[in-house]
């Protein structure tokens, strides 16, 4: 399987980074081939988005991406929340998706042109959970389910990790193999 995993921190010693190479390697010992897309490394080669397709394919970046996306078969994004969205590195790679990963035809959703089956989306917050699901509706998650199901991936799992500022060492564990099982329902 080969899986696309993006991360979108600007901190390598961050709980994001940490719990996103903790996904990375167990996919990888599940024998998967797994491409690494570190947003901020790559900050200063993504464009924003232009409607004019001649200027984003002025980017290397943008070529480069597509060819990365359009060869996965599983989409795994990892972030924290900010200000109950995405950070805005991500929805500016969000948006360079939308360049090529669907075409709208008719009806409420395109048809995808990846090969794309799956997504798992892993998100922290310093917010307890509960607050961003009973409180905001979950508005990230929203906004992602929304986006993948519009490109053509049906198929999505949401994991967020709240409180950040009060992991004690159990509720990592139990967070970790959450991500182990996750990590196995995305095959």
């Amino acid at each position: 399987m080969k899986i696309y995993a993006i991360v979108a921190h600007d901190r390598k010693d961050s709980l994001t980074h940490h719990l996103f190479n903790f996904t990375v390697e167990c996919l990888i010992k599940k024998n998967n081939e797994v491409d690494i897309l570190d947003l901020y490394d790559r900050a200063n080669e993504i464009p924003f988005y232009w409607s004019d397709k001649s200027k984003l394919t002025a980017y290397p970046f943008f070529e480069e991406n597509k060819n990365r996306f359009m060869k996965a078969d599983r989409l795994v994004i990892v972030f924290p929340i900010y200000w109950y969205s995405t950070p805005g590195i991500l929805k500016c790679w969000i948006d360079l998706i939308t360049s090529y990963a669907w075409r709208y035809e008719q009806g409420f959703c395109a048809r995808a042109l990846h090969s794309i089956k799956k997504t798992l989306v892993i998100t922290t917050s310093m917010s307890p959970s509960w607050y961003n699901k009973y409180l905001l509706g979950n508005p990230v998650q929203n906004q992602l389910m929304h986006t993948c199901k519009w490109m053509g991936i049906y198929r999505s799992l949401f994991y967020e990790i709240g409180d950040t500022k009060n992991l004690t060492d159990k509720k990592m564990e139990y967070h970790k193999n959450m991500i182990i099982s996750l990590c196995n329902k995305l095959m």
